[in-house]
């Protein structure tokens, strides 16, 4: 909660942390839960409860495959 007022102050900070402290109980979510870089686009201060995520953890990065050039990763006996 402290990463998220540093980064977006105590208004939208507040409303983050305490969306993540009702999601932190048994049945709720698991895995990280990181501080967005950016606000919601549909948050406002006159609509604090849309700057936290209520539901759900951080989606996962799908896996980066490095492209492989030619002769790089060639197995020849």
């Amino acid at each position: 909660m402290d990463e998220a007022f540093v980064r977006h102050g105590i208004w939208a900070g507040g409303w983050m942390g305490t969306a993540r402290i009702c999601r932190c109980n048994p049945w709720g979510t698991h895995g990280l839960d990181f501080v967005p870089d950016e606000l919601p686009r549909d948050a406002a201060w006159y609509r604090p409860w849309r700057y936290g995520r209520w539901r759900g953890v951080n989606p996962t990065p799908p896996p980066r495959c490095e492209e492989v050039g030619p002769g790089d990763g060639d197995i020849r006996a």
